[in-house]
């Protein structure tokens, strides 16, 4: 199995890429100045909603 997988992804990989569009990035003008890290910000968000799900969990449990 194994070398069938192998010989299959050389196959595929060795093939000229003439028939393939090329592949492109399109700039993206972003209002963040560069330095910041965005991974940063989607943790930092992902810490606040976890606080406010505990949160609203203990007020749940208080009034049982």
């Amino acid at each position: 199995m194994k070398q069938v997988i192998n010989d299959a992804l050389r196959t595929a990989l060795a093939r000229p890429g003439a028939d393939r569009p090329r592949f492109t990035v399109e700039v993206h003008r972003s209002g963040v100045q560069a330095g910041f890290d965005l991974a940063g910000f989607n943790r930092l968000a992902d810490e606040m909603e976890d606080q406010a799900i505990l949160a609203e969990a203990r007020k749940l449990n208080d009034r049982r």
